[in-house]
């Protein structure tokens, strides 16, 4: 059973085609792309290593623009814990619920589950994003050979389609009009747009877009492992069965390790220690908030992993729970 077979691809093709470049979903790329002939053949690898009940549900959800980063993180997680050793079960049944994986028990290895977690930007970032890949797919129309580096410095920049179409329109005709030289730039509702290169043998406008339009928000990432806890709680309390979770980032979130961290042990913060009577510094030194996920007492929870790609390989690194009732051993996931 083959993912990227020829019919599916060809039905990618004829529906996505036809829009512009910026507006076609991400599996469009991923299903017919040169530079991701690796992704798939490493997709298929995966696929063809698990039990043909297992490929049908993966195939189905692989094929769905909604649901292929999600699944394709799963086989991620699927298969470095195949590479460590491990037996593996896709979606197994266990007390009504569904985990992404269930990991048989080897020798004093208790089995245990793993639920992968794909960290998303949320919709509203998602749909900035969208309407700042529309304005540049605009402005790459303008029949015009110049580059322009276009630099967000506001994150309070709200874009739309007709807001879009008002700024390509100034930009062509102050590309027109002024022949503006190398290094002018021109400040347009927080973007600011610079020349930084012109050739004539350029059929349109490119650009290097710059700038921070998104902050880093760690805390969604919290929220969603409070909830995959509660979800799967079941399972421990009923079968007794730890719970392991995976994280694998979007890398548009901007979440990496250290915000990992963050979540399970506290934010960062300096303590300041005053001299009582007086109440001159006499010390400080670093400290965490309270707020962390692992300063709570979870005893269904065994570890927090993180699952990240690096030059084409997938890597993982575990967070173990100090207070679980039935810890995993420290080199569980090949670390000692």
């Amino acid at each position: 059973m083959q993912v990227f077979t020829d019919e599916w691809v060809r039905r990618i093709r004829s529906r996505y085609e036809r829009l512009p470049s910026y507006q076609r979903p991400y599996i469009y790329s991923i299903a017919t792309s040169d530079a991701c002939q690796t992704m798939r053949a490493e997709i298929e690898e995966w696929i063809a290593d698990l039990p043909q009940v297992s490929q049908k549900s993966l195939i189905r959800k692989l094929q769905s623009p909604e649901n292929f980063m999600q699944t394709y993180h799963e086989l991620a997680v699927g298969n470095i814990l195949k590479r460590l050793g491990y037996q593996v079960e896709y979606e197994k049944s266990i007390a009504d619920l569904t985990p992404d994986w269930y990991v048989q028990p080897r020798g004093e290895m208790p089995a245990f589950i793993v639920e992968v977690f794909t960290a998303n930007i949320s919709d509203i970032m998602s749909c900035k994003e969208r309407q700042v890949r529309d304005l540049l797919g605009r402005l790459q129309r303008i029949p015009i050979g110049v580059v322009l580096r276009i630099k967000f410095y506001r994150t309070e920049v709200t874009l739309d389609p007709r807001l879009n179409k008002r700024i390509t329109k100034k930009i062509q005709q102050w590309l027109t009009d002024n022949a503006p030289p190398v290094g002018a730039q021109l400040c347009l509702g927080g973007i600011i747009f610079e020349i930084i290169h012109r050739d004539v043998s350029y059929p349109n406008v490119r650009f290097i877009a710059t700038g921070e339009i998104f902050r880093v928000n760690p805390r969604p990432l919290l929220k969603n492992l409070e909830a995959k806890i509660r979800k799967y709680k079941k399972l421990f309390t009923e079968a007794g069965i730890p719970l392991v979770i995976a994280v694998v980032a979007d890398p548009r979130t901007g979440l990496g390790l250290d915000d990992l961290v963050d979540v399970l042990f506290g934010q960062e913060a300096v303590e300041v220690f005053f001299e009582k009577s007086t109440g001159a510094i006499i010390g400080q030194g670093p400290t965490r908030m309270a707020d962390g996920l692992l300063r709570k007492t979870i005893p269904e929870l065994s570890a927090i992993v993180w699952v990240w790609e690096f030059l084409g390989e997938w890597r993982i690194k575990a967070v173990h729970n100090q207070k679980a009732v039935n810890p995993l051993p420290a080199n569980a996931f090949g670390e000692e």
